[in-house]
């Protein structure tokens, strides 16, 4: 006979984790249970582009030994001496062929932070729901409106099967409706699913914390 072990849902302690779609990474920005600021969730969901190439204008003339000049000709002596100031033709000077290195466009970044929610509950604590407002503020940012993502509910693997995905689905939606409802977030941008115990983190460790926790993947 199984024995279910119902301390690890009471808690009601969960990580949000909010990933790029290619999925949980070495690079993960754990904030734990630190309050993130905006500038650092937007610099892990949506890093910056790099500077592009910078290659010389059409009017440069590139020498050899590498120095640009614009609309200068050296002027040169005649047979007997004199310096000759009539204009002469640019000298033909062979461009190195330059090619630009195409910039490599940083990888959004995993996010992890703790959620937690009341005893045995899908409703949000009061520093769950400071922690969501920094997510909300941030999904409402020019550099990442246009983005769609999905929310996660995860639980760790005490408890039925069927509590299990019920809970995680609740606390899924929980999320959703907040960002929705306080921060006016476009519904249709979040999909939110639970995955009970289905997609433990910690497979050595089915009934730990960390493996209670809600995902945002940024699709």
């Amino acid at each position: 006979m199984k024995i279910k072990k119902w301390f690890g849902i009471l808690s009601g302690t969960v990580i949000i984790c909010c990933l790029a779609a290619q999925g949980w990474a070495d690079d993960t920005v754990n904030f734990g249970d630190r309050m993130p600021t905006e500038a650092e969730l937007l610099d892990a969901w949506a890093p910056d582009d790099p500077p592009e190439t910078v290659l010389p204008s059409e009017n440069e003339v590139v020498h050899p030994e590498g120095h640009k000049r614009r609309g200068i000709r050296p002027r040169s002596k005649t047979e007997d001496g004199a310096v000759s100031r009539g204009i002469r033709p640019t000298p033909v000077v062979n461009k190195p062929q330059v090619k630009a290195t195409p910039a490599i466009k940083p990888r959004p970044k995993p996010v992890s932070m703790e959620i937690t929610f009341e005893r045995n509950s899908y409703e949000l604590t009061w520093n769950a729901k400071r922690k969501l407002d920094v997510v909300g503020r941030s999904l409402n940012t020019d550099r990442l409106r246009d983005f769609y993502f999905t929310i996660e509910g995860h639980t760790d693997a005490s408890g039925s099967d069927a509590y299990n995905m019920h809970l995680s689905r609740q606390r899924a939606q929980s999320v959703k409706d907040y960002l929705v409802i306080q921060f006016n977030v476009d519904p249709n941008r979040l999909n939110a699913i639970g995955k009970g115990e289905t997609d433990l983190l910690l497979v050595n460790n089915p009934n730990a914390a960390a493996n209670r926790r809600v995902k945002i993947i940024r699709e």
